[in-house]
């Protein structure tokens, strides 16, 4: 699916954008114009996510694209994305609203990769994605531990805040310290035996941290890999706003969501 953005369209969105007389850079058309997989850098205060809406805008002009497919746009907040909406009022019911999908890369990952795998493997949707309430379970059931208790009491952080950093591995689903990191001690001992099952328990109760959403997602690939060519099929353009923030887990994960067909700036 190719988009064609001319000139007559950027003068239309700056018409809407900008203060009479004011026009956009020979950079920002060139980013506003341009359809191919890119990193894009720029400095604070250069314009990047008013030329971002720019784009945004002259897309919703061409909406809605063929076979139904639409736009994805990531932030890492919601700061970001009430932003780009405010900015972007004028075209609000076209980008905001199936097909398109605008949102955090944590959101985009609940709903289409977490969830899911947590409906396939329990059979019901979670209760809460959310750090301080998987916290908060983690506490209530702290004292349900026995022999793991003892090993846990005698961390040097202490027993309860040890255990909540704990996490699903997102390669192999074991517990570790990281969710890219090596087991937190041997998987045949009754300590991390009954810490596993503690944390499936909460699991099960749809009690998620962030991270487990992360990691049922890197689960959800693995055992359905042909999600890659849905997505990639669903939304052809995918935007990214400041992606340095992203960490190494997200980068990893954003690289197997959308194949090479997706052009990603």
């Amino acid at each position: 699916m190719r988009i064609n953005i001319t000139d007559e369209d950027i003068f239309w969105a700056e018409r809407i954008l900008l203060s009479p007389g004011e026009h956009f850079a020979d950079e920002q058309k060139a980013v506003i114009k341009c359809f191919e997989t890119k990193d894009i850098f720029a400095c604070p205060g250069s314009g990047k996510t008013t030329a971002l809406v720019a784009k945004l805008l002259i897309l919703s002009q061409k909406m809605p694209f063929e076979h139904n497919r639409g736009i994805c746009v990531l932030t890492h907040t919601n700061v970001a994305i009430n932003k780009i909406k405010n900015h972007a009022y004028f075209a609000s019911q076209k980008l905001f609203n199936y097909p398109n999908h605008f949102g955090t890369i944590q959101s985009f990952v609940d709903k289409y990769l977490a969830i899911p795998a947590y409906i396939l493997r329990f059979g019901k949707r979670p209760m809460y994605i959310d750090n301080d309430v998987f916290n908060s379970a983690i506490e209530r059931s702290y004292n349900t531990l026995h022999a793991a208790k003892t090993w846990l009491d005698r961390r040097r952080e202490g027993g309860l805040e040890y255990l909540q950093r704990l996490r699903f591995n997102k390669d192999n689903f074991c517990i570790s310290l990281k969710i890219d990191g090596q087991t937190f001690i041997g998987t045949n001992t009754p300590t991390y035996q009954e810490i596993n099952s503690l944390k499936l328990r909460i699991l099960d109760w749809g009690y998620l941290c962030y991270e487990d959403a992360y990691s049922l997602a890197f689960e959800y690939f693995r055992e359905h890999p042909g999600i890659r060519e849905l997505i990639s099929k669903r939304f052809p353009y995918v935007f990214i706003d400041e992606m340095q923030d992203s960490s190494t887990t997200q980068s990893e994960l954003l690289n197997k969501i959308f194949n090479d067909n997706v052009v990603v700036q």
